[in-house]
């Protein structure tokens, strides 16, 4: 009964599961894993590294065996080369190790984050694209960053005005800024600061 809940629950969020194991060279994987990784049959451990996109390949390996030589978990997000495109997973995994700290397996398991991925590439893409424009726009502009007006940016046009370099917070109501750099107060709509 405890594996039929296990492998409900795995259905219902799309999580593929998977064992390496590191001596035999061998990996086994759930039906899900097989379908997120693109691949009809359970790879070796060199296919599974081949499918992992050029670009992120290097990375995942630096993941792994940085989480090998600290003893910590792996949690780390990368795309996957497939027929139709790439495709973005998050993986989580443990090295089980025999009792004089040799690695006999790395047991995880992976999910598809691409339409996540996505998302938040298309928004730093938009603010990416408005501070382009921001810092067009020949007049000073402000943006407070926080609702107390604590942190207040501003484009280059403002930052030249007041001489002040990107770094500096533009707010006079902030704790961490100088009292000569603070240039602007905050007051509420009943007058007060």
């Amino acid at each position: 009964r405890l594996i039929e809940r296990l492998a409900l629950a795995q259905s219902c969020a799309q999580i593929g599961v998977w064992d390496v194991d590191l001596i035999a060279g061998s990996v086994w994987w759930s039906p899900i894993a097989g379908e997120l990784f693109g691949l009809q049959t359970t790879p070796s451990i060199e296919q599974l590294l081949s499918i992992v996109h050029a670009d992120d390949r290097a990375a995942v390996v630096t993941v792994f065996t940085d989480a090998y030589r600290s003893g910590t978990p792996v949690d780390a997000v990368f795309r996957l080369s497939q027929a139709g495109g790439s495709r973005w997973v998050a993986t989580r995994a443990r090295f089980v190790c025999n009792a004089e700290g040799r690695p006999l397996r790395i047991v995880g398991a992976s999910f598809d984050v691409t339409e996540r991925k996505r998302t938040q590439m298309a928004a730093e893409e938009k603010a990416s694209e408005l501070e382009t424009i921001l810092q067009a726009v020949p007049a000073a502009v402000w943006i407070a960053q926080d609702p107390a007006c604590g942190n207040i940016a501003g484009n280059a046009f403002a930052r030249d005005l007041l001489r002040l370099s990107a770094e500096e917070n533009m707010s006079k109501s902030s704790v961490d800024a100088a009292p000569a750099l603070r240039h602007f107060e905050v007051f509420g709509a009943d007058g007060h600061k």
